[in-house]
């Protein structure tokens, strides 16, 4: 392009353009992944993976320390423990496209374990913390594109 302007003195120039971008590449790199994956990030770039689902409020405080340990463990997860049914909780976290949902009820909190359900509905059965931490742990580091708690690996301590 053989661009020029006039400077303050009535000279000809060239114009030299320095541009910088620090987020460019990073945006066109993340609307690449979402484009590619529909938003169903895999667990290990998830923005939420884990959403814990207490059924009823005295479920609640069991549902904080797994998500303490959760987190201990480095991953992200929050706590479900609005007024709605149980149902809807599950329907709102597939719609959000989080990885693993977690339900605590009467026989989650007396075994210590959590139900887990995988956000294409596939229900896998209970689990302790310690072993799904194992689990997702594996899924993370492997970086792996498919979900590994799967329905005959879950297991109550």
């Amino acid at each position: 392009f053989e661009l020029v302007y006039m400077d303050n003195d009535g000279i000809e120039k060239r114009p030299i353009m320095i541009h910088r971008t620090i987020f460019g590449s990073i945006e066109r790199f993340f609307g690449v992944l979402i484009e590619h994956f529909a938003g169903r990030f895999p667990f290990w770039i998830s923005p939420l993976p884990l959403r814990l689902i207490p059924v009823a409020d005295r479920h609640v405080p069991f549902a904080e320390e797994c998500r303490k340990a959760l987190r201990s463990a480095g991953f992200i997860c929050d706590i479900d423990d609005s007024n709605e049914s149980v149902g809807k909780k599950i329907r709102e976290a597939q719609l959000q496209q989080i990885n693993y949902m977690l339900t605590v009820g009467d026989r989650e909190v007396e075994n210590q374990t959590v139900n887990v359900r995988r956000r294409d509905n596939i229900v896998c059965g209970e689990i302790d913390i310690p072993s799904l931490i194992e689990l997702i742990r594996k899924e993370t580091n492997e970086r792996s594109l498919t979900p590994h708690v799967m329905a005959n690996e879950a297991h109550s301590s």
